[in-house]
């Protein structure tokens, strides 16, 4: 569980802002070629007050594949090295002001995957980190992020590199052993920035933490 926020930039708006609750499950293989696939969801809500009051929540589903390459290995460490792509589903919807309609964005990317494994003497640190190079959104009412009652609105699609579109995450965790099982604890933190437009631009941030158990 964790904390996320999400502003209106350009107009210093802030949407959503609550405590939200995630879980998920990821698989790794390999050894001198390190895969991981990543799946999470996660849901939040909290009434927030802009022009009107309306009740705002998000719901989130994201999907990773990493590839990497050891290129260090220490004495008590291995660190990789290699690409990722993912996809991010975030869906919002503000029932007071709109029943029909929801406001939903889908974010794709590719970019670079940073892994690395530090052995201590009876557990471990692990360490992940995406970089974005390239993303990509889809995206359908995103205007009724200015807080006013929205009209009939056309789909809007926008590509760009991370100066204008950025969705980058790390964690790291604690991996222990109890109750015959690994045991993982876990921070977490993502920034999501896109711009359209000077007079368009959406922050999202998330922190959380977990137990994660590892089998």
């Amino acid at each position: 569980m964790g904390y996320k926020t999400y502003e209106f930039a350009s107009h210093k708006k802030l949407i959503h802002s609550a405590k939200y609750l995630y879980g998920g499950f990821s698989y790794e293989f390999g050894n001198q070629y390190l895969n991981r696939i990543q799946f999470q969801i996660s849901n939040s809500n909290r009434e927030v007050e802009m022009d009107i009051l309306y009740v705002s929540a998000a719901t989130a589903a994201n999907i990773y594949y990493d590839f990497t390459v050891q290129s260090i290995a220490l004495k008590n460490s291995r660190h990789y090295f290699g690409f990722h792509i993912g996809n991010d589903f975030n869906l919002n919807f503000f029932p007071k002001i709109d029943n029909n309609n929801l406001l939903w964005f889908n974010q794709s990317f590719t970019g670079i995957a940073v892994m690395s494994k530090f052995e201590l003497k009876k557990n471990r640190i692990d360490f992940n980190m995406h970089l974005p190079i390239l993303s990509t959104v889809f995206y359908n009412r995103m205007n009724r992020l200015t807080g006013k009652i929205p009209g009939n609105r056309y789909t809007k699609f926008y590509s760009g590199f991370s100066n204008r579109l950025f969705n980058g995450n790390s964690e790291i965790g604690y991996i222990f052993s109890k109750f015959g099982f690994k045991w993982g604890i876990f921070y977490q933190i993502e920034i999501n920035r896109m711009q359209e437009s000077l007079n368009n631009q959406l922050m999202g941030t998330a922190h959380s933490a977990s137990i994660r158990i590892i089998y």
